[in-house]
């Protein structure tokens, strides 16, 4: 099993996602460049690669501590960047809304990210040597070709997508555990639970 943890996205922003990532298709094309299904749309909280059933088992057993003692919340995606340089794009994504007024999901976002790192972590999973940095990919970017196409046209998208429309926000009441099969037409997700976020918000 090859498992991840992720918060998947509402009909509403899946279809806007699908808007912005299918003008960016028609700007940079289809040659070395696999572009996301939007069947499998989604934010990454931990992504744990092969693992065996009873690391499954613990991972359950983490996630469901977490999501007890976390209250639902909301967040805006924003920010149309790559992963890692503008000059050799390999990643194409969508990250968070960071300004001031819309900070606070995003805040809830990250602690959510970081209680379910620090929960595996205690139960004996190595700790992610990466920040978390959250992202919903659009494309991976396979070729120097597919890189030269991207990179050509970030310049007239970056900071665009905000301006086009405003983001329907995500409202995140639970996450999930999937399992993702690596196929060669792309990779193949299975959902293995659900875990609901059930802790009451504080007073104000």
């Amino acid at each position: 099993m090859r498992l991840f943890f992720a918060i998947m996205l509402p009909d509403e922003t899946i279809a806007q996602v699908r808007q912005l990532q299918d003008s960016l298709r028609a700007a940079i094309g289809d040659e070395g460049v696999r572009w996301t299904s939007s069947a499998q749309f989604h934010y990454t909280l931990r992504f744990l690669g092969e693992a065996s059933q009873q690391q499954l088992t613990v991972a359950v057993e983490a996630a469901r501590t977490v999501a007890t003692a976390s209250a639902p919340f909301t967040f805006f995606p924003s920010g149309l960047d790559v992963f890692p340089t503008r000059r050799r794009p390999q990643v194409l994504w969508i990250g968070v809304e960071r300004r001031e007024e819309q900070a606070e999901g995003t805040q809830a976002l990250h602690h959510l990210a970081a209680n379910l790192e620090a929960a595996l972590v205690e139960r004996g999973f190595a700790a992610e040597e990466r920040a978390f940095r959250a992202h919903l990919t659009l494309a991976r970017i396979k070729t120097r070709a597919g890189e030269i196409a991207t990179a050509r046209a970030l310049p007239q998208w970056i900071g665009r997508e905000r301006q086009a429309q405003p983001w329907y926000p995500i409202p995140v009441d639970q996450f999930t555990l999937l399992n993702s099969e690596l196929r060669p037409d792309g990779a193949i997700y299975t959902l293995l639970e659900m875990f609901p976020l059930s802790s009451s918000p504080g007073p104000d």
